[in-house]
């Protein structure tokens, strides 16, 4: 009985590894479409390109940030061409310590993504630094994550449903 059992599990385990359908695992993946790729990595790479730092032009202005990232996928066996990046960048003075942090996203697309834009960075602890130190910020990529771009409607409830 024990070897029967153990045949058996190996079995399942080489049709698992061989993508033979059992129990529906092709209508799982076909269910899941672009979602079934979540666990792997596209293993992408970053070039902050540009990152200006200004102080705020009066009081009740913010500092502003001009960047331009460049961002490319390593993994050349990554299945989706295009699906949806939201990065967290780390803002740091001229001794590498963290001030701030700012996130971004954008649409990776055959592998690239060039991110470029000028923010104003409301609430941030930058328009507390002297106007002197601002200029001299430097930009670091911390972290990123990443998603399928899955389109869906927006949710309508019905007019019976509530009153």
């Amino acid at each position: 009985m024990k070897y029967f059992v153990s045949i058996i599990a190996v079995a399942t385990l080489a049709c698992l590894l061989s993508a033979c359908p059992l129990d529906g695992t092709s209508k799982l993946r076909a269910d899941l479409g672009p979602y079934q790729y979540l666990g792997l990595d596209p293993q992408l790479s970053f070039v902050v390109q540009k990152a200006e730092f200004a102080p705020a032009e009066s009081q009740y202005s913010a500092p502003t940030l001009n960047y331009t990232i460049n961002i490319k996928q390593n993994n050349k066996e990554f299945p989706l061409p295009k699906y949806a990046v939201a990065i967290v960048g780390s803002i740091q003075d001229s001794q590498g310590a963290e001030i701030d942090t700012m996130r971004l996203s954008g649409e990776v697309e055959n592998g690239v993504l060039s991110v470029s834009d000028i923010d104003k960075l409301y609430g941030s602890n930058i328009g507390k630094l002297p106007a002197s130190q601002v200029s001299q910020l430097k930009l670091k990529i911390k972290s990123y994550t990443w998603g399928p771009n899955v389109e869906h409607q927006p949710y309508v409830a019905s007019a019976q449903a509530g009153g």
